[in-house]
């Protein structure tokens, strides 16, 4: 499904430092992280929601869509840890995985990260370098402009990242957001574990099942959009209801 994670570039960035940054707005002014830890514990979920937007880092500021509190790949020292490597190497452990998986994406996810910058869309027209992936690990800036320039030509030409394009527009976000990053987790399983049966699709199907355009208020973008795939999958009961004979059945 969307949102797959196998790179580095997926997890927390600077775990730690934003734990202490949240902390600070909530009021502590020491330097001991165990008080950092009691501090955060006794903050009200409301608080912890309302201030974590302060924490972002440099790195981040450009990120269609901002997770800023993601997992951790945790040092393998307690019982209870989870995840102790980096996913892109847990895949590369050569036929180390059984479980079936499936996953994929829709052919317009990026209609999610359009409505959620509309109104900062033409930002990544002024700074291009957010449009470098994270999981490339470009730092130099003058770099990551010329890539992001090439990017951006890539899948608008000469016209601006906005509202007034927006199939190119979403387009670009799909793949910043959620494709490449699903295709690459493909790839990785495929190469690396040939006993795990994978099923990887692509979304494209258009239905009155298809109803996130409609609630995002977004209806003038191509495509199946961003979670399209788990309403035509496993229904809800704010679907229509269609007949056995139908498409969408």
């Amino acid at each position: 499904m969307s949102g797959v994670m196998c790179t580095e570039s997926d997890f927390q960035v600077e775990p730690e430092e934003k734990a202490r940054k949240l902390a600070r707005l909530l009021g502590y002014r020491g330097t001991s992280d165990n008080d950092v830890l009691e501090t955060l514990l006794k903050a009200s979920a409301r608080s912890l929601i309302r201030l974590q937007n302060h924490v972002a880092s440099q790195q981040e500021e450009g990120d269609p869509l901002q997770f800023l509190f993601r997992p951790v790949i945790e040092q393998d020292v307690f019982k209870d840890t989870i995840i102790t490597q980096s996913p892109e190497r847990i895949l590369k452990s050569f036929d180390s995985l059984r479980l079936p998986i499936m996953l994929g994406t829709v052919c317009s996810e990026g209609v999610l990260a359009f409505v959620e910058n509309k109104n900062n869309l033409s930002k990544y027209n002024k700074h291009v370098s957010w449009l470098v992936p994270r999981f490339m690990e470009i730092r130099d800036e003058i770099e990551r402009k010329t890539i992001g320039d090439q990017i951006k030509q890539f899948y608008l030409g000469n016209q601006d990242i906005g509202s007034d394009t927006t199939n190119e527009t979403c387009n670009l976000m799909t793949d910043l957001t959620f494709s490449v990053m699903s295709n690459l987790s493909s790839e990785l399983i495929a190469k690396y574990q040939p006993n795990v049966k994978q099923y990887c699709y692509l979304f494209s199907f258009i239905g009155r099942c298809n109803i996130t355009k409609t609630v995002l208020n977004v209806k003038n973008v191509d495509g199946a959009a961003h979670t399209d795939d788990i309403f035509n999958l496993f229904g809800t009961k704010v679907l229509p209801h269609v007949l056995p004979d139908s498409d969408e059945y």
